[in-house]
């Protein structure tokens, strides 16, 4: 042993490694994707370009992605929470 370091349990030495796996698969799986976006990103600058030669795409700011959920159709949760205040006669607890 090195540095004084203590031989760990197996079984923490395989999770960890098992992490460490996982995490390169998504590391390299999130490079993949970020390389399809940047080339999907050129491709629709390119568009733009054909369209109006002197657009300056710099003044285009990036627009986060909006997360739906995954248990609620758009609006479902808010309709159905005035669904049951709608009734109401008097202030409901909180």
């Amino acid at each position: 042993m090195t540095g004084g370091a203590t031989m760990a349990e197996p079984h923490v030495i395989s999770a960890l490694k098992d992490k460490h796996a996982e995490l390169q698969g998504h590391i390299q799986a999130g490079e993949l994707s970020l390389a399809q976006l940047r080339d999907d990103l050129a491709a629709v600058a390119r568009a733009l370009r054909v369209f109006d030669p002197d657009i300056n795409l710099r003044t285009i700011a990036p627009r986060r992605p909006v997360q739906r959920s995954q248990w609620f159709g758009p609006g479902e949760c808010a309709r159905m929470v005035y669904d049951i205040l709608r009734p109401a006669t008097e202030p409901v607890p909180g």
